[in-house]
């Protein structure tokens, strides 16, 4: 089955469609999709209709630049809301440079403490024996 404008079809045979064109012409019927087409008015828009379609056109351009408005509005909280995240990230990175550099000079100091220590124990040691 095929869809076609929404609507699910039956494949068909060609010869079934050329056989019902033939009917058609055969009956001679007017083609129940062709519709007559109005005569053309010669009078000019009026004024009232006229000042409709202005202010419909008005309110549909007004209608658009309230939803930009909207959209630059909400486009701006977005670049604050980035601009404090990425403020902070990089407030969280130096925090965590400054915590790394404290460690790795408390490291160096114990590891100075620590073979001091041990120079003395040594220094003790030898003195003993």
């Amino acid at each position: 089955m095929t869809e076609m404008n929404g609507f699910h079809h039956e494949p068909r045979n060609l010869d079934d469609f050329a056989a019902e064109i033939q009917q058609l012409v055969a009956a001679e019927q007017p083609s129940p999709r062709v519709q007559d087409i109005e005569p053309l008015s010669e009078t000019p828009f009026e004024q009232q209709a006229h000042t409709l379609l202005q202010k419909s056109v008005d309110q549909v351009a007004s209608d658009w630049i309230h939803q930009l408005k909207l959209a630059r509005e909400n486009s701006l909280g977005l670049e604050q809301l980035v601009l404090q995240r990425v403020t902070a990230a990089k407030a969280h990175i130096t925090a965590l440079y400054m915590l790394g550099n404290a460690a790795m000079a408390e490291t160096r100091r114990a590891n100075a403490v620590n073979e001091q220590l041990a120079r003395e124990l040594d220094k003790l040691i030898e003195q003993h024996s």
